[in-house]
């Protein structure tokens, strides 16, 4: 989870960009109904992937705090892409920092998942 929250990171340039999926996400009626479908797939995926990371976290316990493995895909994939699109409006990585520190710190130190 840490390298999945420093990829979302390291995608931000200094909150100068976003990475694709979340610049499509946010201009979505731009997209014909293909680059749509895609868009869905790879949310369905990345979900998908999350959530497995989130029952091996529970099982292992190098997540903290996990009840429900699916909803916590959910709000991971919301959070690294909303802190994405606050830390690009801002213009300043920070935010994004200030915006996931809270999950980082259920992280087991030393956790890779």
């Amino acid at each position: 989870m840490r390298v999945y929250l420093a990829a979302y990171r390291e995608a931000l340039a200094d909150g100068e960009q976003l990475c694709l999926c979340v610049a499509m996400s946010a201009g979505r009626n731009s997209f014909s109904e293909p680059v749509l479908t895609r868009l869905t797939r790879f949310h369905e995926d990345n979900t998908a992937w999350l959530k497995t990371v989130f029952e091996t976290g529970r099982e292992d316990r190098s997540i903290t705090g996990i009840t429900d493995p699916e909803a916590e895909a959910h709000a991971a994939l919301a959070l690294v892409q909303g802190a994405q699109l606050v830390a690009r409006a801002g213009v300043n990585i920070t935010l994004f920092d200030q915006a996931t520190a809270a999950f980082a710190a259920r992280l087991a130190p030393g956790e890779t998942q």
